[in-house]
């Protein structure tokens, strides 16, 4: 039951205080009070819930109910949820809808008044013979928000995935999921006789200070213009050696100094006067470690800076 401030309560619907559903928000404004938002959503077809900002009079309408979709069902200290239980009428008419859209698939007309060859094959509203039940046609209690494009996932870096009373957006190849989102990912595998720092940008993925001998892959998320590594020697043998899923290679493309300059692992640094990364043999058992380092590509090279022995060096790669 949903209860106003001044005591007066609404049968047939309910509030959950510090909840709310993301991701299903298809309209948001500002009302006086929950009860102006309840009248909203009520008045929207394709209103099935709504959360209620409480210090801020915000409504936010959502096209879903915490049961279609649990894991955008959160925690939120500033909201509070409110289901509408009567939603029979708004699931009804939000088939009647689709089944319009339908029709229209079967009664097409150009601009001068011609009918055109109905579209039959149209997965919404056309039941194929081998998958019984599908489609507005076949099961009238569903409907397929991928098929008709009332989704919320971005081209190019996910498809929507219909599922039954709501969708979700998977990723592409080459995308993960980050907060709800995906991102272009790619990962780095890089070791270094003895330790070093990976940056995607100026932002460091972490360091590796293990055994030189075994790999260490890093997660890159989105587009940086410059793969940098900080790496340090201790005595020895000394080298960086590493590849991406993307196809980066450590090679004579990379620039390395054992100067320490200002800002040297900003995209906007200037490298151009860096010289060419020195090379010590591929990645096999022919090189001076003897060994073929796991998870890195044969084709990738041992690098390090050409005006410095041990101690540390700055090597970085250009992707612009």
């Amino acid at each position: 039951m949903l209860c106003e401030v001044s005591g007066t309560c609404f049968d047939g619907e309910y509030s959950i205080k510090n909840m709310m559903l993301r991701q299903h928000i298809f309209k948001e404004m500002e009302t006086p009070s929950s009860l102006e938002c309840l009248m909203l959503c009520k008045e929207d077809v394709r209103c099935q819930s709504f959360n209620y900002v409480i210090n801020q009079d915000i409504c936010e309408l959502n096209n879903r109910t915490k049961e279609a979709a649990p894991k955008n069902f959160v925690q939120n200290f500033k909201r509070y949820y409110i289901f509408l239980a009567k939603v029979g009428r708004k699931m009804f008419s939000n088939v009647i809808i689709v089944v319009k859209f339908c029709f229209l698939m079967l009664n097409r007309y150009d601009p001068k008044g011609f009918q055109q060859k109905p579209n039959t094959h149209h997965p919404t509203c056309f039941t194929p013979r081998k998958r019984k039940g599908s489609g507005v046609m076949g099961h009238l209690g569903h409907i397929d928000e991928c098929a008709i494009g009332s989704h919320g996932c971005v081209t190019g870096s996910s498809i929507c995935v219909n599922t039954i009373g709501s969708f979700k957006c998977s990723c592409n190849f080459g995308y993960d999921l980050v907060s709800e989102t995906c991102f272009p990912v790619f990962y780095a595998t890089f070791t270094c006789d003895n330790a070093m720092e990976l940056f995607a940008d100026d932002t460091s993925l972490g360091n590796d200070n293990s055994n030189w001998g075994a790999s260490f892959t890093y997660t890159i998320i989105g587009n940086p213009r410059v793969i940098s590594v900080v790496g340090a020697d201790v005595g020895g043998g000394f080298g960086i050696l590493g590849s991406t899923t993307n196809g980066l290679l450590t090679n004579e493309s990379w620039k390395c100094t054992g100067v320490l300059y200002p800002g040297w692992n900003s995209p906007d640094f200037d490298d151009q006067n860096w010289p060419s990364a020195r090379v010590f043999g591929v990645n096999s058992a022919d090189s001076p470690w003897g060994m073929m380092i796991s998870g890195i590509e044969a084709t990738a090279k041992w690098i390090w800076a050409a005006d410095q022995d041990n101690g540390v060096v700055y090597c970085r790669l250009n992707l612009q």
